[in-house]
């Protein structure tokens, strides 16, 4: 299948603001090979039944968090293809940018979190993560950068 597809929810009535990921799937008959190309982040209110990826808001529970939980701009992206005689889906190189720290600026240069909550900060936990998420270019907020990368809603969400 080729297109466009949508997911979006919302944790809850007192939640503001929908986690969506959005995919859009492509297929070429002659060379038969596949494509996908998907982003992550967060929208608004699900009463507004947008859809829109607004941006990303790394630390949503954490410590220290925004209690508004404004959208930074950035979103997780991430691409991959399916060659005719391949036996798996390849990501090419730069097709990842989903790598974040639960933390507000969504990177960490410390090991200022302790991630299974234990009270120590053992190994591969805290460890510094300078974020890879992907950000607008061109002047473009995270919805007009997804839609310029041809991630449109689809006609009945």
């Amino acid at each position: 299948m080729a297109g466009s597809f949508l997911s979006a929810w919302q944790a809850g009535t007192h939640d503001g603001g929908m986690r969506v990921l959005a995919v859009r799937t492509g297929y070429d008959a002659d060379s038969l090979t596949r494509s996908v190309e998907g982003a992550f982040g967060f929208g608004a209110d699900a009463a507004a039944r947008d859809g829109s990826i607004l941006g990303m808001v790394c630390n949503y529970t954490g410590p220290g968090r925004d209690p508004d939980h404004v959208p930074l701009p950035f979103f997780q992206w991430q691409q991959a293809g399916l060659g005719a005689t391949d036996a798996h889906f390849v990501i090419p190189v730069g097709g990842s940018r989903i790598t974040y720290a639960p933390t507000n600026s969504c990177s960490s240069a410390t090991t200022a979190f302790d991630v299974d909550r234990d009270g120590v900060a053992g190994s591969g936990e805290g460890v510094g993560t300078v974020g890879s998420l992907d950000a607008p270019t061109g002047g473009n907020d995270v919805e007009q950068e997804l839609q310029a990368r041809g991630l449109t809603l689809p006609g009945w969400f």
